[in-house]
């Protein structure tokens, strides 16, 4: 990589900050266009991990337009693997902060794959920031591998109808954006670009939310990434998991309508208490002993 090219990133991201930053007369959002630059810089590696943590935190602060989004999603799902279609499968890509409670998404998945239904889950490597368990650790903890390649996933998705991709194996440019994501300690457009790769372009999806006022900025973003029927669940830790001992709502949104249903655990008969804490040995231990009976 030459210098002038390391340089020519550098002054552009510089400009978008400056666009974006709250100290300027004229603040505004990028263009789709400009956001794809920027996108495309970040994945080239044209722009230093300091000038890309300036920039996905001034977009942070901000607040994400559609339009950078879209660009975004749009350039990262252009460096993604490729993997044969899918389209009857449900798509999932857990919280990138895993989870402090039992994981109820990955006993529920072995469930639907029994019975034929395909399931393509997706996730990163845990942050040290952030305290919970990622499936890709629960996985690897029952001795899944997680990084297969691609003609043996996609036979392996044939037969057993459920499947794990690792972040790092689906997108390498996300993977290489972990450390800025660790040291900036927060959510940022990557984490949205990770939950929507769709890697086998499934038509179904299901997403954790949390609070649920993200539910709304999601929507066009699912329709945009492919997804015919999308399911906004404000879960248990912003998982897909629905709480036993307090409502919750989904949201179904297809290209016919949008559907939003409160879920009351006491009319279907579940009392409960909320889930106990759980380290990574734990949840474990407690999904082997489900798949065991």
């Amino acid at each position: 990589m030459t210098l002038s090219y390391r340089a020519r990133g550098g002054r552009q991201v510089k400009r978008w900050i400056q666009a974006m930053s709250a100290e300027q007369p004229h603040t505004r959002n990028l263009t789709y266009e400009e956001a794809r630059e920027a996108a495309a810089d970040m994945t080239s590696g044209a722009s230093t991990d300091a000038q890309c943590a300036a920039f996905l935190m001034a977009l942070c602060m901000k607040g994400e337009a559609l339009e950078e989004t879209k660009a975004f999603i749009d350039v990262f799902r252009s460096h993604a693997a490729v993997y044969n279609t899918v389209q009857d499968s449900l798509n999932c890509a857990g919280p990138a902060e895993g989870r402090q409670t039992f994981p109820v998404t990955l006993p529920v998945s072995l469930l639907l794959a029994s019975v034929g239904f395909k399931q393509v889950m997706h996730g990163g490597t845990s942050f040290t920031t952030r305290q919970g368990t990622v499936m890709k650790e629960l996985l690897e903890g029952l001795g899944v591998a997680t990084t297969v390649p691609i003609k043996g996933w996609q036979a392996m998705l044939q037969q057993v109808h459920i499947g794990f991709l690792s972040t790092e194996q689906l997108c390498p440019p996300i993977g290489r954006l972990k450390g800025v994501r660790e040291q900036l300690g927060l959510r940022t457009v990557i984490d949205t670009v990770e939950k929507v790769l769709n890697p086998v372009s499934s038509t179904n999806v299901i997403l954790g939310v949390h609070p649920r006022k993200a539910m709304e900025p999601l929507i066009p973003i699912a329709m945009h990434s492919g997804f015919q029927q999308t399911y906004l669940v404000s879960g248990i830790e912003g998982s897909e998991d629905l709480p036993l001992y307090a409502s919750s709502l989904i949201r179904i949104v297809t290209p016919w309508g949008d559907e939003t249903r409160v879920m009351d655990p006491q009319k279907f008969g579940f009392r409960s208490e909320p889930l106990p804490a759980l380290s990574r040995d734990e949840q474990i231990e407690l999904i082997r002993r489900i798949i065991a009976g």
